[in-house]
């Protein structure tokens, strides 16, 4: 199974070789599913850039904190239950209560006049005593922001693990609109070939 860092840069790669549409500022494919393993999910926290953008996407997932993206989904995250906020024990609960659940679901609401979260909803289907997890993004950066969601996404996977005693799966996300930006195409190129 290919590492978080080789889905990204497949992914792309893919992207810049054959868009699906071309928008003003962006080049998109719709549609895009990968899976990848847990393994090495933090491998890109070496390149300066990815872990300073990781350090601010920590902050959209887990804190109400200003970040540079602009947003937090401290206050968009509904959880199974009404009277458990944490999303992580909220699906601990849920996981222990009845391992073979499909409704461990943490679900992104829209706030304020027009804001809809780039995440819909993130899934974790223990089978087999491994923790799976599945997440849809509506619309994802590929270049800038899907790593360092799905570190996020994993370290919420890792933690839930520990603390249910579990192994880890794989994580699989399904990216509606997944794009490249224009202005940073070069540089993404440089990724890929290195």
């Amino acid at each position: 199974m290919k590492t978080l860092k080789e889905t990204w840069i497949g992914l792309m790669t893919k992207i810049m070789k054959n868009p699906t549409y071309k928008v003003e500022d962006y080049i998109e494919n719709l549609g895009e599913n990968v899976t990848f393993s847990f393994k090495n999910y933090d491998e890109l926290k070496s390149d300066k850039r990815i872990h300073a953008d990781y350090l601010e996407m920590e902050k959209v997932f887990f804190s109400t904190q200003e970040n540079i993206f602009g947003h937090s989904y401290g206050n968009t995250i509904l959880t199974p239950y009404s009277s458990v906020t944490s999303p992580v024990e909220a699906i601990c609960k849920i996981l222990t209560k009845n391992p073979n659940t499909r409704k461990a679901v943490l679900t992104f609401v829209p706030y304020g006049e027009e804001k809809v979260p780039c995440i819909s909803a993130i899934q974790f289907m223990l089978r087999d005593n491994n923790l799976n997890i599945f997440y849809t993004i509506r619309s994802q950066d590929v270049y800038r922001k899907f790593p360092c969601d799905a570190m996020c996404i994993a370290s919420m996977g890792m933690e839930i693990a520990k603390q249910i005693g579990c192994e880890l799966g794989s994580l699989t996300a399904n990216l509606v609109s997944a794009h490249n930006y224009l202005q940073d195409i070069e540089t993404a190129k440089n990724y890929c070939k290195n």
